[in-house]
Parts: structure tokens; sequence; C-alpha cells
């Protein structure tokens, strides 16, 4: 699990240190949210579009629980004139959520609806905060041996969507 995130950050890092060279900036964010989890976002900041890749997980949980989002936004409001940036936002998920238990593993694809505001600390920094709507697109459950004690529940097909990320822009 632990080599699993050093991979993941960074590919996540070289991928956007490629891509920034076509955008105004780059942004590196480490947040939590229902249903990606604790998770590191890197991304790519224009003046009218916000794109990023995060992956998350519970540190602590006793089964293996991972996930991976693919995030678009744009921007909109009034700007701020610390960040020369716009403070409210819109943004469309895609999360890929896996839970593996003893028994089985559950793999869920949703689509995340948000909205948020983020509030600048200084020109390249602040925090994020965002709520939504989320939508279960797929579910799989995969049986790996018999049930002990508990019932199987699926997914609810609507979920609360809920985000708080600190940013860096750089």
């Amino acid at each position: 699990m632990k080599r699993t995130c050093q991979y993941v950050v960074v590919l996540l890092v070289l991928s956007v240190s490629t891509l920034k060279s076509n955008a105004q900036k780059g942004e590196i964010s480490p947040g939590f949210g229902i249903p990606e989890t604790l998770n590191l976002r890197v991304g790519l900041v224009n003046d009218g579009f916000e794109g990023g890749l995060a992956y998350g997980f519970l540190p602590g949980y006793e089964v293996s629980l991972n996930t991976f989002s693919f995030d678009m936004g744009v921007p909109f409001g009034k700007t701020v004139k610390k960040a020369e940036s716009k403070r409210a936002i819109a943004r469309l998920l895609f999360t890929y959520y896996r839970d593996e238990t003893q028994s089985r593993i559950y793999q869920d694809w949703f689509l995340n609806l948000r909205a948020g505001a983020r509030f600048f600390f200084s020109s390249n920094t602040g925090i994020c905060l965002e709520g939504g709507i989320a939508f279960l697109v797929s579910e799989t459950i995969i049986q790996k041996s018999a049930t002990q004690g508990w019932l199987s529940l699926s997914t609810p097909p609507i979920l609360p969507s809920l985000s708080a990320r600190f940013f860096y822009q750089f």
C-alpha cells in the first residue's frame, strides 16, 4: 500500500510538471472528500479551466480502500485581487472507488457535480470548500468468500459529495 502511494504521487507530480508548460499554473492539494476520501490532487489551473487527477485512501483502515479521481472545473464570479483568480468554481468529477475486505471487493464509479469557493491566503495558497451531489454510475461487488455477520449493502444511487482541501499553486 505504501509503495503504491509513492508511485501514484510520483506519477501525478511528473504528469503535472510535463503538462504545466502549456498551462498558467500547476496546483497540488491535499484534502478530504466524499467519496474520494483522504487524497492528494495535482492539477492545472488556467484562466477559464481547471483540471486534475487525485489518488485517495483511508489510512489505518483495516481493509484496502483506494480511490482515483479525474476532475474538470470552471471558475466563475468575481476575481479575487490577491490572487487574480475567480473565487467560485463549478466542478465535475469522475471517481473510481475500490474497497477490498476479506470477503468482498466493492468497485464503484461515481459522477460528482459540485460547486464551491476558494479562499486565498496569498496569491498562490488557500483552501477550497465544495459541496454537491454524487451519482453512482456503476457498481460491482466481487464475492471472495462467505459473508460473516453483516448483510451485504449496495451503495445508494445518490450520495452527498463534499470536499475540503488546501491548495498551493505554482
